[in-house]
């Protein structure tokens, strides 16, 4: 272990794209709550229905709560501390890792410091708020800093861990137990992530770009969502569920292999991206016609903007239709740098891929 000097990196990075998003989904839940609420100061009922956590939450299975809570705030202050927390760390972080592994890094601390906050609760509670993630953002960071695998000094942890037990000991408010837990999941997690590339270093001959893994991991997650939802609802089918979660995961084990093969061809990364926005395209088509009842109530938002969007709503092909289309086109454009590299390639891409995989190992 070692800390490398700490002018090889500015103690600020700029936040990178899905730091902003966080961001961004935090403010605009804040904004909506405040509008329910009519104060800065967000009501408890407010926060309970829109997705607290609090004492008999599991008892009820309601799991979703465990992600919900940490995008609600109970006032301003609440909101902006935590949120410049997380630009601070967020960009380091997204910057070394890549927005898949700093997005499951987030999620994981989040659910680790509801589970925490669970157990370590001797009486009724309800906890809102970003600190555990933001904590899990800054035990990642000192995995990554005592391996020498990030540029940052001791002084960068000590100052900002120190800040963090600090603001936890001076107020009775803020939810301690989520930031030590939020805080040990970053780390655990960092070092859990960092064993998986290790390994992919004998399984995978390439390196995936970033948009591959975070595109192919919405797909995983929106599938396994829809294969729990039709399961529910199919009659005497307790291990229905279970089955297809099983085949699922299978199917998405021999899907990884396929893309590292089909990356290492020529002309591969083209193909990936074609894959991908048909599979987005697809899925589309798929939740609306397994969740009905959510795009009606998406119809109806856009219902109330404007005249086009209530009679595009009158025609539910058109709108799953129309959906899948800009799915499609959204993910050609935004993909459209690896697009163009793919079609030109004459065999150097799968080539740079592959010696990327053998020059990393680990994060």
């Amino acid at each position: 272990m070692r800390w490398l000097d700490r002018r090889d990196q500015a103690l600020v990075e700029v936040p990178h794209a899905l730091t902003l998003v966080l961001v961004l989904l935090n403010v605009a839940v804040y904004a909506l709550c405040f509008r329910q609420s009519g104060t800065a100061v967000i009501a408890t009922d407010v926060l309970l229905r829109d997705g607290a956590m609090y004492a008999h939450a599991l008892e009820r299975r309601e799991y979703w709560r465990l992600i919900s809570y940490g995008f609600l705030h109970a006032d301003g202050v609440h909101l902006a501390g935590n949120m410049i927390c997380l630009m601070l760390w967020g960009g380091h972080l997204e910057k070394r890792i890549g927005p898949l592994y700093f997005l499951l890094v987030y999620l994981a601390a989040l659910v680790a410091g509801a589970l925490a906050t669970d157990v370590g609760q001797a009486r009724e509670y309800l906890t809102v708020g970003a600190s555990g993630a933001t904590s899990g953002v800054l035990g990642a960071l000192l995995f990554l800093g005592l391996f020498g695998k990030l540029p940052l000094s001791a002084s960068f942890f000590i100052g900002n861990i120190g800040l963090n037990v600090v603001l936890a000991a001076s107020n009775s408010r803020i939810n301690w137990v989520a930031h030590v837990g939020g805080f040990a999941a970053g780390l655990i997690g960092c070092a859990v992530l960092d064993l998986v590339e290790r390994a992919n270093c004998y399984v995978l001959r390439c390196k995936f770009p970033e948009f591959v893994k975070l595109n192919g991991f919405l797909i995983a997650c929106i599938a396994a969502l829809i294969v729990g939802s039709v399961s529910s609802l199919i009659p005497f089918s307790r291990g229905f569920g279970l089955q297809a979660l099983a085949v699922l995961a299978v199917s998405a084990v021999i899907g990884v292999k396929a893309i590292d093969l089909l990356l290492s061809i020529r002309k591969g990364l083209a193909a990936i991206v074609a894959l991908l926005a048909i599979s987005n395209a697809g899925l589309v088509v798929l939740i609306a016609t397994v969740f009905p009842a959510a795009l009606a109530r998406l119809c109806a938002l856009f219902s109330t903007l404007s005249r086009e969007g209530a009679m595009a709503c009158a025609n539910f092909t058109l709108v799953a239709t129309g959906g899948a289309a800009i799915a499609l086109i959204a993910t050609l454009l935004a993909c459209r740098k690896s697009l163009i590299r793919g079609l030109t390639d004459v065999g150097f891409v799968g080539n740079s891929l592959r010696a990327e995989r053998a020059r990393r190992h680990g994060l």
